[in-house]
C-alpha cells in the first residue's frame, strides 16, 4: 500500500494548478465600455470541472471515495496514473460517490475492481448543480431524553433544564428544572392578602413537600 506524503501531494497540486492565469481576468480583456468580452458566467462554466455521479452501496459512500483515492495512490507508485482528479462523498446524497474526471471511460477504469461501486449507473452532474454539492446545510439539532437545555424566556430564562420527554409529532418537549416559586406570595394570595404588585423573580431552590402543605 502506498501513501502520498506531503511533499508529493504539493507537487501534484502544483502540476494541476500550474497555470493560475486561467483564474485571473486582466484589464486588456475588457472592451472600451468596461464590459468583459466573455461573461463571468461563461468563464465560470469553462472552468467548471466534470463531476460524475456514480451509484454505490448505501452506507459505503465515503469508503468508496477512500478506496478510489487509495487505488490512485497505489497505481501512482507503480508508474500508472488514473485519469481522475478527485473523488468525494456528499453526506446528504445517499448511495452515490462523486468523481472528477474528463470522460466516462476514465470513471469506468478507476472504479474497476472496487466492490460496491456500480459503473453501469454513471451520470454527469450538470454544471448548474455542481455548486449545490458543496453547499453547507444547517442541521437541526436532534433532541432526546436526558439532554440539557437552557430556557430562553419567561421567569426561568437562562436556567438549566433537563429534557424528560419528547413529542416529535407536536414538536414539544417536557423539561424539569429547579423551581422558582415564591412561597410567601402564594401564602398571601390564598390567605386573602395577595398583592398584584409585580415582584422580582424568586431565586431557584429545591422545595420539599412539607413546605407546600
Amino acid at each position: 500500500m502506498y501513501m502520498v506524503d506531503e511533499e508529493e501531494f504539493d507537487r501534484i497540486l502544483e502540476e494541476r494548478y500550474a497555470d493560475p492565469s486561467r483564474f485571473i481576468k486582466f484589464a486588456d480583456e475588457f472592451d472600451d465600455k468596461g464590459n468583459n468580452s466573455n461573461s463571468i458566467h461563461d468563464a465560470v462554466m469553462e472552468l467548471m470541472p466534470n463531476i460524475w455521479k456514480v451509484k454505490c452501496t448505501v452506507g459505503r459512500e465515503r469508503l468508496s471515495a477512500l478506496c478510489l483515492m487509495q487505488k490512485f495512490a497505489d497505481l501512482f507508485s507503480l508508474g500508472t496514473v488514473l485519469k481522475i482528479k478527485s473523488a468525494f462523498a456528499v453526506d446528504h446524497m445517499k448511495g452515490f460517490v462523486y468523481i472528477e474526471a474528463e470522460r466516462q471511460c476514465d470513471i469506468n477504469e478507476a472504479c474497476q475492481g472496487i466492490p460496491g461501486i456500480y459503473v453501469t449507473r454513471v451520470a454527469l452532474v450538470p454544471n448548474s448543480e455542481v455548486y449545490h454539492l458543496f453547499s453547507v446545510r444547517n442541521r437541526t439539532p436532534e433532541i432526546s431524553e436526558g439532554m440539557w437545555a437552557r430556557i430562553k424566556g419567561g421567569n426561568y430564562k437562562g436556567d438549566l433544564a433537563q429534557v424528560v420527554a419528547v413529542n416529535n409529532t407536536r414538536k414539544k418537549v417536557t423539561v424539569k428544572l429547579i423551581p422558582r416559586i415564591d412561597l410567601q406570595a402564594l401564602a398571601a394570595k390564598f390567605g386573602g392578602g395577595y398583592s398584584r404588585q409585580k415582584v422580582a423573580v424568586p431565586a431557584p431552590r429545591l422545595i420539599s413537600s412539607s413546605e407546600l402543605e
